[in-house]
């Protein structure tokens, strides 16, 4: 029998043994293993994996909400404060409390009843949002996953209930779907037949990766390990896609609601996000938290006029930009180029130049989401993407 030369006889290993799961990192081999393996035997290699190659994008895409929607839990990844007097919520009968422990970090109820307070705590286990509006949390028990009830609202600087948790209530036993995970994780593998809440808590991959828009990079590692010289292989790059392909990639998490097709996780890039799911018809172009951004976008005479027009037209998804509202100016000027055509650039002048989003798609208060102090609601505001004329804004909202 030919033997195979080691760095050929490695591409195969790693596309056909099981690999563990425990570590990006084989430190007795000095190879990169598999940190998840999908239900079609694709290996997720972790984003550690791309850096060697790809080190600026890498050190760039780090930063993004998209990268840091779902985090493991510490002290650093925790945005609200631990200390005192600002780790607490009163509501009612109800105090919380969150503080740092030898073990992590944990959320504890203080509920008042029979005259007696009786305490309850949990540690969080999973961080869940990027911080640009506020984090939730989640935390493990046994093979299951489960909200807590406070969160972090940034805006405010304060710990808030829960969206979804009646304020008042010390509960933890929120289940935390699949439906929810799959927008913010690029994988988690369910333990069993149900698909609820329960997960195998040793083969998934927090946060939105470079392998949840490239695709599981496992032969594509093995590949450019075996064959550095070699040009690329085994990965997808988004930019190739037809424009509709493209635009599927994002819709599966920014277009509302869809009732699936197919088994969370299922979708790849480049597939027909049609043979995945359908829109829920009464949520098409909603506005919202979680609403068809795609749908709006659809709408919206630019997209309408263009036959190439994408997400990635104005985004750049590999850097942290979605603040910078003078940048998207400039990418709407690439098609609107004479300022002078705005039919406000007599009244405004030159402010203009660097804040037409905030006329041409305003922010607006979520109809769904509210976020509870323990004494009041606060609105939470999401930025449209129907590009268009809106003659109903504040003065307020006027650059």
């Amino acid at each position: 029998m030919k033997q195979l030369p080691l760095k050929r006889l490695f591409v195969w290993v790693l596309l056909l043994v099981p690999l563990p799961l425990a570590g990006q990192q084989d430190t007795t081999r000095g190879q990169l293993l598999a940190v998840a393996v999908h239900p079609s035997g694709r290996l997720y290699m972790g984003d550690a994996a791309c850096r060697p190659c790809h080190e600026s994008i890498y050190d760039q895409f780090a930063a993004t909400a998209h990268r840091n929607t779902s985090r493991l839990a510490s002290p650093e990844s925790i945005a609200g404060p631990l200390q005192k007097p600002d780790n607490t919520l009163r509501s009612g009968t109800v105090n919380f409390t969150l503080e740092e422990k030898e073990d992590g970090v944990y959320q504890t109820a203080h509920v008042l009843a029979g005259g007696a307070v009786h305490s309850h705590s949990e540690r969080i286990d999973l961080v869940v949002g990027s911080n640009r509006k506020g984090q939730t949390y989640l935390h493990w028990e046994g093979n299951r996953l489960y909200q807590m009830p406070l969160s972090y609202f940034t805006p405010s600087e304060k710990w808030v209930y829960s969206p979804g948790i009646t304020p008042g209530k010390a509960a933890f036993r929120r289940p935390v779907g699949t439906k929810c995970l799959e927008c913010h994780a690029t994988f988690f593998a369910a333990a069993s037949a149900d698909t609820g809440n329960t997960f195998d808590r040793g083969n998934h991959l927090l946060g939105v990766a470079c392998e949840r828009c490239h695709g599981p990079g496992g032969r594509h590692v093995a590949w450019h390990q075996a064959e550095p010289d070699e040009p690329s292989k085994y990965i997808i790059d988004p930019a190739d896609l037809t424009p509709d392909r493209q635009l599927d990639l994002c819709a599966l998490c920014h277009s509302g609601p869809r009732a699936d097709k197919q088994p969370t996780f299922s979708f790849f890039p480049g597939d027909s996000l049609g043979a995945y799911s359908t829109p829920l018809a009464d949520q098409a172009g909603d506005l919202d938290v979680h609403g068809n951004q795609y749908g709006l976008l659809a709408q919206s005479p630019c997209f309408i006029q263009s036959d190439t027009m994408t997400c990635s037209t104005c985004h750049d998804p590999h850097r942290q930009e979605r603040t910078d509202t003078a940048l998207f100016s400039q990418r709407c000027a690439a098609c609107h180029q004479s300022v002078e055509s705005c039919g406000m650039a007599g009244q405004l002048g030159d402010s203009l130049r660097d804040r037409c989003i905030d006329c041409h798609m305003p922010e607006r208060p979520s109809q769904i989401l509210q976020v509870n102090t323990g004494q009041a609601d606060t609105p939470v505001l999401v930025r449209t993407h129907r590009i268009g004329i809106y003659r109903d804004l504040p003065d307020s909202a006027q650059p």
